[in-house]
């Protein structure tokens, strides 16, 4: 599929459709961005079985219409296997309008790179998860997260090696549900609000320093790490709120209850 540095190349696709009978791959290269301004269909194309797929390493693709819905997809029309979803690398979703997830039933999506908003886009989860492998960018005023009641998956998946979230610190962009997974470091560069629950997993690692976490919901550490120095961890729920980590202690920097229900913290620890 071109990018716009390729050759030959497109500047911009305006509605791109990958369909047919397909025994091979498609690749996405690594130069360049796809640009599409407005739609991208891949529901009819079949491959012939999951020995082929979409290779996207690397690659990045740019949902750019201006104003309006635009929806991203990740199914093709067989076989129906995970192994043969889109999973883009690097998404950006630009420009003002709504891109929304979407597609037949509830897939995982799974971006092993960056999500980056700009230029006043609204993302939408639209009712389904996500999974993200590299960096969590909101880059500007005005660029918006709609969470919806959904989980986003920050998976860090190389040990010792740290992704990031900047959600730009607005009461416009929280979490539903955040889960912190894979063998590195998830670190909140800004001002993170979570509406629901936090999970860390085990061998996962949460970095907070000198920012604040808001939670609304249930801490839910499964024998993850969680690294603080100098950061706020707020509890402002209003109903009764949980902190929880299976036969381990848990330590917080700073700890500021605003729960007219309260705290339940008998899951910490032994003590």
């Amino acid at each position: 599929v071109p990018t716009n540095i390729t050759s030959p190349a497109v500047l911009q696709y305006n509605k791109l459709e990958l369909s047919g009978n397909r025994s091979g791959n498609i690749t996405f290269p690594s130069n360049g961005q796809i640009k599409i301004a407005d739609s991208l269909k891949i529901s009819n194309l079949d491959f012939s079985s999951t020995t082929y797929k979409f290779l996207t390493s690397g690659s990045t693709v740019v949902f750019n219409k201006n104003g309006g819905n635009q929806y991203i997809p990740i199914k093709p029309n067989s076989p129906t296997d995970s192994a043969s979803y889109l999973n883009y690398h690097n998404l950006i979703i630009d420009s003002t309008g709504n891109k929304l997830l979407k597609d037949s039933g509830t897939p995982l999506y799974v971006l092993k790179g960056n999500l980056t908003l700009r230029n006043q886009s609204t993302f939408n989860l639209n009712g389904f998860n996500l999974s993200v492998q590299g960096n969590w960018i909101n880059q500007d005023a005005g660029s918006i997260f709609v969470p919806g009641t959904n989980t986003v998956l920050m998976n860090s998946p190389v040990t010792a090696s740290t992704t990031n979230i900047t959600s730009r610190d607005t009461t416009e962009n929280p979490f539903y549900n955040l889960v912190i997974t894979g063998k590195g470091i998830v670190r909140p560069l800004d001002e993170l609000k979570i509406r629901n629950n936090i999970r860390i997993d085990s061998n996962s690692t949460l970095l907070h320093q000198a920012t604040n976490i808001t939670l609304s919901g249930n801490w839910l550490n499964y024998k993850g790490t969680y690294t603080t120095n100098n950061a706020n961890l707020y509890l402002n729920g209003t109903a009764l709120q949980t902190i929880s980590k299976p036969n381990a202690d848990e330590n917080f920097d700073k700890l500021i209850l605003r729960n007219p229900n309260g705290v339940d913290v008998s899951n910490i620890g032994t003590t």
